[in-house]
């Protein structure tokens, strides 16, 4: 199980370094990058600020709201990280995780995997996550991932800091599930997207359990 980094999962870590640099150099509009939350069923309770409809303030204190949203964050929240340490955590579990699950699937079909994984979980934080924050992070995919690695592995073992105790992936990811579904009901708020990762992991679930239902000229990326 342990091999060298595979070519989908080395490109998805130069693409997310990259962006990493480009944004902590530049300091791009968030708009351009992370992902907000439109308010569709008008779920969220805003408030009216010069005209505007907002949720709130954020750390740096600007006004976000449901105008913020843009198509393109559903996919470009995933590729993006502003701490360093959440870049760093993120980027080790896909290394960690994702070179096995792409020797196993292959890599055009763990590409699809990964990018079905982002973009579900995009959606689902944009149109029901029950939290107002922002979100942005590769945490949802990865998450998604985890959910493959116990798919392909379901015995392999994995250390999870700071628990030095070897866990089997299949428990790890039941583990998360549990963990993650138990923080959205209790409606945790924080800097962690308990909704993306359980998102991310019902994505998965989706990919594997629902592939037979594709129409046959979708059967290539099953």
């Amino acid at each position: 199980m342990f091999q060298r980094v595979t070519p989908v999962v080395l490109n998805l870590l130069i693409l997310n370094g990259l962006m990493f640099v480009a944004i902590n150099l530049l300091q791009p509009d968030d708009t351009l990058f992370v992902l907000n939350k439109p308010n569709p069923f008008g779920w969220h309770q805003t408030v009216n600020v010069d005209g505007l409809e907002v949720y709130g303030r954020n750390g740096s204190g600007t006004y976000f709201g449901p105008g913020d949203f843009r198509p393109w964050q559903l996919l470009t929240h995933f590729f993006a990280h502003q701490s360093f340490w959440h870049f760093l955590f993120n980027m080790l579990a896909l290394f960690s995780l994702g070179t096995a699950v792409e020797a196993a699937m292959g890599s055009q079909r763990f590409l699809v995997f990964y990018l079905f994984c982002g973009l579900v979980a995009g959606f689902a934080i944009a149109l029901i996550d029950p939290t107002v924050n922002p979100v942005l992070g590769a945490s949802g995919a990865i998450a998604g991932v985890m959910v493959g690695l116990g798919f392909f592995f379901p015995k392999s073992k994995l250390i999870l800091f700071p628990i030095p105790i070897p866990i089997q992936a299949r428990w790890l990811a039941v583990g998360l599930f549990v963990f993650s579904l138990v923080m959205v009901i209790r409606k945790s708020q924080g800097n962690v997207s308990h909704f993306g990762h359980l998102a991310g992991m019902v994505a998965a679930l989706l990919y594997f359990f629902g592939r037979q239902f594709l129409p046959p000229s979708l059967s290539k990326w099953r």
